[in-house]
């Protein structure tokens, strides 16, 4: 046992070979080791080979299912082998027979209705059985993995989850215009699930696989990279794809907006608000003749928010009425209750204080009428600077608190800042300096 090194896979996989090839009897009461066999085996001395071992001495069937589950992934379906491996039959018994030599393991639960799901038990397992199948039947075979996992999960109504299965069976099988689209779709599903790294990661495979000439596609994948940069506050990375898109020249109306609002948003948290206003004017003309509602009531939310930090109020108010305006022409409670939460905003830089928590409020129910946690935060956050404002501070902290927290769930660097300096400025009010000093020490983290 010497070659185990430790590794407790290897010795239960060596066990198992043994048996396979009735060295070793473990049915009676005692283990048996058959004398004249251990004078003529060849034990593997690594791990790696004693699993090609195991796997040679399946029979021709069997190693023909275990080719095509290793196609598919660690975790496979009946059916996606029943697609790669037609040929195989009465795959059902072959499944029992490799389930009886723990060379797969059913799971008790399948992510798709009327498949049943397997795993290899190790993914050292996979991948030794991956690399023996052939790499002209490689692609191919992962061409139909793809072709039913796309079937699949529109089935299940739920690709999005699934979308990065899909693309990486697309590149293998050398598909890479139809790759990168499946990589943008699961990096925007990531995104969204607030999964920043992993967005930025299937970003940039989407990227690198964009062919030249799907420049939409291609400009899609930059500004949703720079959205995900700017929630984690990754500036210089967020300041190099908004350069690289400013120097493309082939921007239609829409992703000219697009990157326009990008662009007032990076100059406004950068403390630049003068700058802002007629970037968002710019957004918002380009936005109208792209006939873009969603879009045109971002860019009048960011002009009067702009204007709001200036104590422009007459301005601010007008461009945040005319966002409200927009946003409820389409329907968008989301950007609604944002441009309440803005008017909120210049009512307590007015000193009115009760209309400024009669329009938060307004804007925190606009965010539950469609279950937007991330809206609601932001209200939250609004109303506990409100309340330390007017010196409800208990109350203020309960909010900010509860603010912080989502922030902090969420990754998003620049709002858990906000939040974090906030709540240190209501422990110094509240005279608890310890819990002020912790509070800024977060924020410089």
């Amino acid at each position: 046992m010497a070659t185990a090194d430790g590794n407790p896979y290897y010795v239960e996989e060596l066990v198992k070979w043994l048996v396979e090839e009735r060295v070793l009897d473990i049915s009676a009461d005692g283990w048996v080791i058959s004398d004249r066999a251990v004078d003529t085996l060849r034990i593997p001395t690594t791990l790696r080979g004693l699993l090609q071992a195991r796997l040679d001495s399946l029979e021709v069937p069997e190693r023909g299912v275990v080719g095509g589950a290793a196609v598919v992934g660690r975790v496979f379906w009946d059916e996606a082998v029943a697609r790669l491996a037609p040929m195989v039959p009465d795959q059902d018994r072959v499944l029992e027979r490799l389930t009886s030599r723990e060379v797969v393991f059913p799971r008790p639960h399948s992510s798709f209705s009327g498949c049943r799901e397997f795993s290899f038990r190790h993914a050292l397992m996979r991948d030794v059985a991956y690399e023996g199948v052939l790499r002209s039947v490689r692609r191919a075979h992962h061409a139909l993995a793809a072709q039913w996992l796309e079937e699949v999960v529109e089935r299940s109504q739920r690709p999005d989850e699934h979308a990065a299965a899909v693309a990486h069976h697309h590149e293998e099988a050398g598909n890479a215009d139809i790759a990168a689209r499946w990589y943008f779709r699961a990096g925007r599903h990531a995104a969204r699930t607030f999964a920043g790294d992993d967005a930025l990661r299937l970003f940039a495979r989407a990227s690198a696989l964009v062919p030249p000439q799907e420049r939409t596609l291609w400009i899609d994948v930059q500004l949703a990279r720079e959205a995900v940069l700017d929630r984690l506050a990754r500036r210089a990375e967020q300041r190099a794809v908004l350069d690289e898109l400013g120097a493309a020249t082939d921007l239609d109306r829409e992703r000219r907006a697009m990157l326009a609002l990008a662009e007032g948003r990076w100059l406004f948290y950068r403390g630049d608000y003068p700058a802002v206003a007629p970037v968002a004017e710019e957004a918002e003309r380009l936005a109208r003749e792209a006939g873009r509602g969603d879009l045109e009531s971002d860019a009048q939310m960011q002009g009067g928010r702009s204007r709001a930090y200036l104590n422009e109020h007459a301005g601010a108010r007008e461009l945040l009425n005319r966002s409200l305006a927009t946003a409820r022409t389409i329907g968008d409670h989301r950007r609604a209750g944002e441009a309440l939460r803005l008017l909120g905003i210049v009512a307590t830089n007015q000193g009115k204080s009760d209309e400024a928590l009669a329009l938060l409020d307004a804007a925190r129910a606009e965010h539950r009428l469609i279950e937007d946690p991330e809206g609601e935060a932001l209200v939250n956050g609004q109303v506990g600077a409100m309340l330390t404002h007017v010196g409800r501070l208990e109350e203020a902290r309960t909010v900010s608190e509860a603010a912080l927290r989502y922030w902090q769930a969420t990754g998003h660097r620049y709002r858990e800042g906000v939040m974090l300096t906030n709540l240190a400025r209501l422990a110094m009010d509240q005279g608890r300096l310890d819990d002020a000093l912790e509070g800024a020490c977060g924020r410089c983290v």
